[in-house]
């Protein structure tokens, strides 16, 4: 009999992340709740196995609609202390009334069940819902700690990250330790709780575990480039600018709110310890710091420019077509991309994989439909894009600094143009973009001119750089 799993807040993406995790399980059924269903990709809307239900935080018999036959509610709002609090509580007393369970609160944090009631803390919405949740007689909370996450250390709401700089910034010594798990992985083990009956109470899950400096030379290790360190002050001014902040206007959160979080998670009694659940679920992969770099801008590419798009799982399956040369597509969707996603008139006539549709720049996108498929290999292709070239030195591939969506963060390596020089020919805005990241670090500009592609670029398949395994990252 399939399992029901609903997920409240769908339009979120962690909780995009939890359905994709869901979708690799047999004989799962999805339900998701949101207030505004046409912002949810086509891939949703459009899943055999997902049924979408409208409604606001407060609407109790939207709620119950949403939480009725489910096996287990999975909670991924994440606002005001309205939405937090009693847009959960509306959730857990549905799920209290149509004996659902168990419940999985929007937690994904810190260990607050350590911090003491009257400190400060961002998300104190997680206490107040985990003692909501005790009152109960029917249904379980279940309580997912993941330390911080990794895309949200790197996000502007952070502020530690500059990448205009390339700079993080801390508060302490530096060598004090963060747990972080990417979303992927906090996605993939909420899934498979959600799939296990007998998990209750609190669990918790890491991906890495490091320092600054240890952030600091991963970084230098992957990227071949720089991070510059910018010293805040002491753990004891961050808590005293924390205070300050607060005190000042408690209701201006963003003003306290990110130094805050960065407070909590350096402060041991906060932090996920050492006797973790990971083990319990032996098939899920936890992503480490390393993996994070490596993978970071294919992520981000799978994850955003794939939503954006609307693409599914199954249509970038191998043998897919892009559905941008059917003439069946509206206007709207069109317009409703960014323009560096806009299709170009080559890509609405020639059939080609949707993989293709990806990038976003319009003339490597040209470039590869230019070429027939048949005369270069489009998986190895993808496999040095994403970085897995295999070069002598430095790293090869293609770097997002940014949104994939953005063109100007994206940069090529002189590996990469090394190997697949027809591939970026003609395209100045890529050029322009990868010699402003080069200058950043005070190396050389390149020129893609400078690599000539064999015969004319006719059958790149037969012009391999020669290389060798040099020294891992």
């Amino acid at each position: 009999m399939p399992t029901t799993v609903a997920i409240a807040g769908l339009t979120g993406k962690f909780a995009q992340c939890i359905a994709s995790s869901l979708q690799a399980y047999p004989d799962v059924f999805i339900r998701g709740y949101c207030r505004s269903p046409q912002k949810l990709p086509h891939s949703l809307l459009l899943a055999r196995n997902i049924k979408v239900i409208k409604g606001e935080i407060d609407d109790r018999v939207a709620a119950g609609l949403f939480v009725k036959g489910a096996n287990v509610v999975i909670c991924c709002y994440f606002g005001s202390s309205a939405v937090m609090v009693q847009g959960q509580k509306v959730l857990i007393d549905a799920c209290e009334e149509l004996n659902v369970p168990r419940y999985i609160a929007s937690d994904f944090a810190v260990d607050y069940t350590n911090i003491p009631a009257n400190a400060i803390f961002p998300k104190d919405s997680a206490r107040i819902i985990r003692e909501y949740l005790a009152s109960k007689g029917t249904v379980a909370g279940v309580h997912i700690l993941t330390g911080g996450l990794m895309e949200t250390f790197w996000s502007e709401f952070f502020g530690c990250w500059d990448r205009t700089t390339r700079s993080l910034s801390f508060w302490g010594t530096g060598e004090e330790t963060w747990d972080l798990t990417t979303y992927e992985t906090a996605a993939a083990y909420t899934a498979a709780v959600a799939l296990d009956k007998s998990a209750v109470g609190v669990l918790r899950f890491r991906g890495d575990r490091k320092t600054i400096l240890e952030i600091k030379d991963c970084f230098e290790k992957v990227y071949s480039a720089p991070l510059n360190l910018v010293s805040l002050g002491s753990i004891e001014e961050l808590h005293t600018t924390v205070l300050d902040s607060f005190r000042k206007n408690p209701s201006d959160v963003m003003s306290w709110a990110p130094k805050c979080f960065a407070y909590w998670c350096i402060q041991p009694e906060a932090q996920l310890g050492d006797t973790l659940d990971n083990d319990r679920y032996e098939s899920v992969q936890a992503t480490n710091l390393r993996a994070f770099f490596l993978s970071h801008a294919v992520d981000e590419l799978h994850l955003i420019n794939a939503q954006i798009l609307g693409y599914t799982s199954e249509l970038m399956a191998p043998s897919a077509r892009s559905s941008l040369t059917s003439l069946n597509i509206s206007k709207s969707y069109f317009h409703a991309l960014p323009a560096s996603l806009q299709p170009t008139a080559l890509q609405r006539s020639v059939h080609h994989h949707p993989w293709i549709d990806l990038l976003p720049v319009a003339e490597l996108r040209d470039n590869l439909l230019r070429q027939p498929e048949t005369t270069y290999d489009a998986a190895q292709l993808c496999r040095d894009m994403r970085g897995l070239q295999v070069v002598n030195s430095g790293r090869g591939g293609v770097i997002v600094w940014g949104e994939p969506w953005d063109p100007h963060g994206w940069e090529v390596t002189e590996a990469f143009v090394q190997k697949w020089p027809w591939v970026v020919r003609g395209s100045r805005s890529l050029l322009q973009s990868t010699n402003y990241w080069r200058t950043q670090r005070g190396e050389p500009a390149l020129s893609f001119q400078n690599y000539p592609a064999a015969n004319g670029g006719a059958n790149p398949r037969v012009h391999e750089v020669e290389e060798h395994l040099g020294s891992p990252a």
